[in-house]
């Protein structure tokens, strides 16, 4: 298991902003993100380049979403 601790991507005035790349799930338009903490959810992706599925665990740090670890399976 590949756990990284909270990322951010900071800017100038120090305001943290990123994307979430998803493309698992079922739906053809839209990502289903499963919940698993009162302040946290899961998303997932196929990384054509190593061939695994990877999952991140982002949490809530009361003002946005943080990816808190990183798996490949």
């Amino acid at each position: 298991m590949n756990k990284r601790s909270k990322q951010k991507i900071k800017t100038e005035d120090n305001m943290q902003i990123g994307t979430i790349f998803s493309s698992g799930g079922n739906s053809r338009y839209a990502a289903i993100l499963e919940k698993v903490s009162e302040i946290g959810f899961l998303n997932f992706y196929y990384d054509n380049s190593i061939g695994k599925i990877i999952r991140q665990y982002f949490v809530w740090d009361s003002s946005q979403f943080v990816l808190h670890s990183t798996s490949e399976e």
